[in-house]
């Protein structure tokens, strides 16, 4: 029971360093990433993603502006991260794992994904 205390309490700072140190848009483009994983559907053209949170939304849970969110969504896209269509997203993974590594962001992104991008 303290083992689960003490993994919650470092897991917690663990995000909270990570939210202070990493640029709202890589921590979009994790947001969206680790989201797609769990929800998104493989497609030739990336991970599809049929985005069900507004830029307001977004802004709220990354504690920044829409305005700001709209800007980070036009970066990556432009980085080549993401496509978007509307509410329709195709993530490119490849590219979303090597730039988490290059921006150190890559807490709570599973490590055989990783391995596969970065190979």
């Amino acid at each position: 029971m303290l083992g689960l205390l003490v993994a919650q309490i470092e897991d917690e700072n663990n995000l909270r360093l990570l939210n202070h140190v990493v640029r709202v848009s890589t921590r979009l483009a994790r947001m969206l990433y680790l989201y797609a994983t769990q929800e998104g559907k493989p497609t030739p053209s990336g991970l599809f993603l049929r985005m069900p949170f507004s830029q307001y939304d977004l802004a709220l849970m990354l504690g920044a502006r829409r305005e700001t969110v709209n800007v980070s969504l036009m970066e990556l896209e432009g980085a080549g991260l993401l496509r978007r269509c509307g509410r329709e997203v195709w993530l490119d993974e490849r590219k979303m794992l090597t730039h988490f590594e290059a921006e150190g962001a890559t807490y709570r992104v599973f490590h055989h994904d990783l391995a596969r991008a970065l190979a």
